[in-house]
């Protein structure tokens, strides 16, 4: 993974675990000080469907908001050149981040292709580079995220985003979204390394378009394609309500 501004997240394989943390400590979170080290759990005895490797992050321990990231496509070159063929990827103040579901590795990459295999394979597998036993708590969780009684959870960013080849990931400050119209209703959501959040819309002028249509030409070919995830950091409060559409 490239480098960013505001945290630091790469894999590590288990035998340079340890040095690896030792370096982050000593390092620091590159634009703010007095970061800490935290980390998103692996496969465990318990099983939770996540990266066989732990990722470690360096951010400063008093922010809280939205971990954007443009999709990565590491494995299709062809599309990890179109996704910035127009430049950065700006995504500005007022976009909208939906509830998506559980993710298996990381905002940047939430269903996992990393792992998957190619389409029709005989076994039915779709992510034959993982155990047997976490890709069935992984089908199991994504049929729980389909269910109508998901999460109505929603958050706006408060600071725009740029994202580019080289920095794919930016931390932003961002509030949560509730309006009965789009069925958002949480006026507080808590961080969770097992959730992504899929880009939705822009709020303008208290209304929200979700055409994309008027963005900025990288942006908008981003988000209509579903490549832009975020996850939530911290705790965000403050929610900003958004008016109905007759308004």
């Amino acid at each position: 993974m490239s480098g960013r501004a505001w945290k630091i997240s790469f894999l590590v394989l288990v035998g340079g675990f340890a040095a690896a943390v030792g370096f982050l400590a000593a390092s620091g979170s590159g634009d703010k000080p007095g970061g800490q080290i935290s980390t998103v759990p692996g496969f465990s005895p318990k099983g939770d469907g996540m990266l066989s490797q732990s990722v470690i992050r360096l951010r400063p321990s008093a922010d809280s908001g939205l971990y954007i990231c443009a999709e990565d496509f590491a494995d299709s070159p062809d599309d990890l050149r179109h996704e910035f063929a127009n430049g950065p990827i700006v995504v500005p103040v007022g976009t909208v981040f939906d509830w998506g579901g559980h993710m298996f590795n990381g905002p940047g990459d939430p269903e996992d292709h990393a792992h998957m295999g190619k389409a029709g394979r005989e076994d039915g597998r779709n992510w034959p580079g993982i155990p047997v036993e976490d890709e069935n708590r992984r089908n199991a969780l994504r049929s729980t995220d389909l269910r109508p009684d998901h999460p109505e959870a929603g958050a706006i960013t408060t600071q725009k985003a740029t994202l580019t080849v080289g920095r794919r990931c930016m931390f932003v400050s961002a509030r949560p979204i509730i309006s009965k119209e789009w069925k958002w209703s949480q006026s507080s959501l808590n961080g969770d390394a097992s959730i992504f959040y899929q880009v939705y819309g822009v709020v303008r002028n208290n209304r929200i378009d979700t055409s994309f249509d008027r963005e900025k030409l990288a942006f908008k070919w981003a988000a209509q394609t579903g490549s832009i995830n975020a996850e939530v950091e911290g705790k965000i409060g403050d929610a900003y309500s958004l008016p109905p559409d007759h308004e």
